[in-house]
């Protein structure tokens, strides 16, 4: 049986394009499926509709059975529906995903320029960038389009959403988000690109404090050859223990089962093993006529 054997876990994992980040909470999601242990619920939120699709790839039958329950909020107000909604719901040992995570903040921001400038995303840049440009580049808007007070409301508005999945929710969670490269002449301390070295120097995207209220960061690449490495930026509670006693910081993830329940949730974390009934073959491409879905699914 496949099942929690530690406190919660928190987990951010970003990186470039088709890497295979939302393949590793599907990877959970579905070794618990295997196993027989079919008590936790995944609350999904996709922000960018692709896990209709990836469910079409073997796995539909964690819809099917109940296991997950699918979120396509399409503005900031959908997304505080489904927040509201999945933190009154989850329970301890659900997993609350976030895909992809940095839309949130995105959308944050343009409730916000809707709601306090009373305009749309697109004029309200092209006139700021105007006004930026007229007064010679000496303008508080002149990096990230606010002035500081504005960040500060936006961030607060970002957090209704975030604070009561990551923080105060029994369930564990599994953040995905896009990667930049850092810049110490944009901003970034030394401190920050010291930190992130090992990944690259590629950060995750998002709300600057993101990585304080995720346990486990992880960067995700695919090397020319096909293999996905995850590079462990850190993973509180476990960096003095399981790592210290490895040579390095990075998991190899391989085709099932092999893959990211077994590889860090079994071997790093010490969760109990999958039964062996639950280490079969690649999920199959289910055959026939699929039956007809919505693009835009919600459950509330």
């Amino acid at each position: 049986m496949f099942e929690q054997t530690t406190r919660r876990e928190k987990i951010l994992v970003y990186g470039s394009f088709k890497t295979g980040k939302s393949f590793l909470w599907l990877d959970i999601a579905n070794t618990y499926h295997k196993s027989g242990n079919m008590k936790p619920t995944f609350y999904v939120i996709d922000t960018d509709f692709g896990v209709a699709k990836m469910l079409d790839e073997g796995y539909q039958h964690l819809e099917d059975d109940g296991m997950l329950k699918l979120y396509n909020p399409m503005d900031f107000v959908e997304l505080m529906d489904a927040s509201r909604e999945i933190s009154k719901k989850a329970k301890q040992g659900d997993w609350i995903v976030i895909d992809m995570l940095n839309y949130v903040w995105e959308e944050a921001q343009t409730f916000y320029t809707n709601n306090v400038f009373e305009d749309n995303m697109e004029n309200y840049f092209v006139q700021m960038r105007k006004e930026v440009v007229a007064a010679g580049g000496h303008d508080k808007r002149s990096y990230g389009g606010y002035e500081g007070t504005d960040w500060g409301f936006i961030t607060k508005i970002y957090k209704q959403f975030e604070f009561p999945l990551t923080m105060k929710s029994p369930a564990n969670v599994f953040g995905v988000t896009e990667e930049r490269k850092l810049d110490g002449g944009r901003g970034d301390s030394p401190d920050k690109l010291k930190q992130f070295k090992a990944a690259g120097g590629m950060a995750p995207v998002g709300q600057k404090g993101i990585g304080h209220r995720f346990d486990t960061v992880a960067r995700m690449t695919r090397r020319a050859n096909g293999q996905r490495q995850l590079t462990i930026v850190g993973d509180k509670g476990r960096e003095e223990t399981v790592w210290a006693e490895r040579d390095n910081m990075i998991i190899n993830i391989d085709e099932p089962p092999k893959v990211f329940a077994r590889r860090y949730l079994v071997d790093i974390a010490g969760w109990a093993k999958p039964s062996k009934k639950a280490t079969g073959s690649k999920p199959q491409r289910r055959q026939g006529k699929q039956k007809a879905k919505t693009q835009r699914r919600r459950r509330r």
